[in-house]
C-alpha cells in the first residue's frame, strides 16, 4: 500500500490530481479513499485530491474557486467569482459563481456556496488561467463585466465598469 502513495507522490508532487488521473497511474479509488482516512492526502473537491506537499501558489485565497472548477471539466468560473479574481469589484464572494452548459447536470459538490449560471454562449470571451497552482478555465475581464449588467445589480455593474475603466487608464503609457 505505501508505494501507491509513492506513486501519487512521484506523478503529482504538489499539484492536485482526480481519481481518473489516479487510477491511470495505478492508484485504486479504494486506495484514495484509505489514504484519505490516514490523512496522507485532502479530498478538496469531488474527485479532486492533493498531497500534503501541495502549494497553492500567491493566489491561495481563490484555492476553493480552482477546486471547485477543476472537479467538473465543464465549469467555468465566473461573475462574482472573476470579477473578484480581476479586482474589478468591491463585492465579497460568498458564493463561488460558475458557469456550465445548458445540456450537462449540475456538479455534486459538498459546497453549499455554489451558484451556477447556465449562458446559451459557453465559448465567448474564456480563457485559461493560472489560478491557486492550477490552470482552470475564466471569464476575461470584457465578458465578466458584460454578465455583470445581465446578473447584477445596475450599481454593482457599473462599479465595475468603473473599475476596469480605472485599471485600463493606469496601464497607459504616453510616450
Amino acid at each position: 500500500m505505501k508505494n501507491q502513495l509513492e506513486i501519487l507522490k512521484i506523478a503529482f508532487g504538489s499539484q492536485s490530481f482526480s481519481s481518473r488521473e489516479a487510477t491511470s497511474v495505478g492508484v485504486s479509488r479504494f486506495s484514495l479513499s484509505k489514504y484519505v482516512k490516514m490523512g496522507e492526502i485532502e479530498r478538496v473537491a469531488r474527485s479532486t485530491y492533493i498531497l500534503p506537499s501541495y502549494d497553492p501558489g500567491d493566489d491561495f485565497h481563490f484555492f476553493d474557486m480552482a477546486m471547485i472548477v477543476k472537479s467538473n471539466k465543464n465549469a467555468v468560473l465566473c461573475l462574482v467569482s472573476a470579477l473578484s479574481y480581476w479586482g474589478l469589484t468591491d463585492l465579497i464572494p460568498r458564493e463561488i459563481w460558475i458557469a456550465i452548459p445548458n445540456n450537462i447536470k449540475s456538479p455534486k459538490t459538498a459546497s453549499n456556496r455554489l451558484r451556477i449560471i447556465r449562458p446559451r454562449d459557453i465559448k465567448t470571451g474564456i480563457i485559461k488561467q493560472q489560478i491557486s497552482s492550477e490552470i482552470i478555465k475564466i471569464t476575461d475581464r470584457e465578458r465578466s463585466i458584460c454578465e455583470a449588467f445581465k446578473y447584477l445589480g445596475l450599481e454593482s455593474a457599473t462599479t465595475c465598469l468603473r473599475m476596469y475603466l480605472q485599471q485600463d487608464a493606469e496601464n497607459i503609457k504616453f510616450s
